[in-house]
Parts: C-alpha cells; structure tokens; sequence
C-alpha cells in the first residue's frame, strides 16, 4: 500500500514508478527512469514500515506486503531538509531561468520547502562563472545540484564519456575531460535531461 491505497504493479519498478500509478508525487531530481539509479538527492525520500530510516524511493522497489508512507512528518521534515539544503547557493534567479515554470525544484520549493532557511545570512550568495562546455552548450555551475543526470546520459546513453566532475564540495562542478569533446550528435539532449536550467544551448 502507498498512503493507504492498495496497489498491484509489477514486478521491477521502484517507488517513484509505483506511487505515479495511483496518483501519488514523490518529488525528485537525479531519478530518471532512462538512467541508472544513484539515489543522491536524498529528495523522494518516504517511510517504509518496519525500516527505522526514512527510504530514497528511486532506489526501494515494490514487493508484496509493503507499506509505504509518503507524508509522515518524518518523510516532509527530510524531504524539506533537502529543499533547504539544495537552496543554500541556488540562485534566486527564476524569473530570468529556462526552466522558470516548469523546474522541479521550483515546484518542489513552494510545494515541500520549509519556507524559510536556517542558512540565511547578511553575506551574498558566492557566485561562479558560466563556461561552455561546448560550442553550444552553456553551463551555469551555480544553478547546478549535483543530479549527475548529463553525466550518465554520456557514460550509458552516448556511451561516449565525455563528462565528469571536478573539485570537492560547493566548488564541485561539471567539466568535459580534457581529451575529448562534448560534440556527439545526441549532445543536446542534455540540456533537456537538466532539472534546473544549469545546462543552457546557446546555439552557435
């Protein structure tokens, strides 16, 4: 059962997956049902009976016999943890974004978010430059979250490899490996599979 509705899936899908079919959101940004799992954003996180832990649901999957909670207190005060967390050096830039309207963690904000942050200080939100990645792909690290979502489409989509990470902690971001180029003819897809507007085509 999810939120106390009864359900019959199949065998192999997840939570998220399962909970759409009953009409059940389960807020989420590295998921994406065409790439592999990483359960990283900590967003989908809900309650399963008889686990002490509150559970990424991108990575727990339907069997028989489970219960599942989605809006216990301690599913919403993990889920707006993460929100607050996420926005600490997000920029407040949406009316100006791509992804402006239709950006998961705008909606998950105003939906799931606190409201306010423990985090918020006289001190201005630090600010990194934007670099292409590409002739026309145009990376915005502080919109960035850390999804991994570009980087799996190249390394098990393109299975071309040419993204990966660099530096630790805020100053993490996506950089193309020194030798290769963003340039394969699937590329642009990226900017779609970004939940944020960090990935931006510029076209030439």
């Amino acid at each position: 059962t999810i939120d106390g509705i009864e359900i019959e899936v199949e065998d192999g899908l997840n939570l998220i997956q399962a909970a759409a079919r009953v009409g059940v959101e389960v807020p989420h940004f590295c998921y994406h049902p065409g790439l592999s799992i990483v359960a990283q954003c900590r967003q989908c996180l809900v309650e399963v009976e008889g686990v002490p832990k509150v559970m990424p649901a991108c990575n727990t999957f339907v069997r028989d016999g489970l219960i599942v909670k989605t809006n216990t207190e301690k599913a919403v005060k993990a889920r707006k943890a993460t929100v607050e967390f996420t926005l600490i050096n997000h920029p407040l830039d949406c009316p100006i974004c791509d992804k402006g309207g239709e950006c998961p963690l705008q909606m998950t904000t105003v939906k799931h978010g606190p409201g306010y942050s423990r985090f918020d200080g006289p001190e201005e939100k630090k600010v990194r430059r934007k670099y292409y990645l590409s002739d026309r792909i145009l990376y915005d690290p502080n919109r960035c979250i850390m999804c991994t979502r570009c980087v799996r489409f190249t390394e098990e989509v393109t299975k071309t490899g040419e993204l990966g990470f660099e530096g630790r902690g805020f100053r993490k971001k996506i950089v193309v490996f020194p030798d290769k180029n963003l340039d394969n003819e699937l590329a642009g897809n990226v900017t779609d599979l970004c939940p944020v507007g960090a990935l931006l085509n510029k076209g030439n």
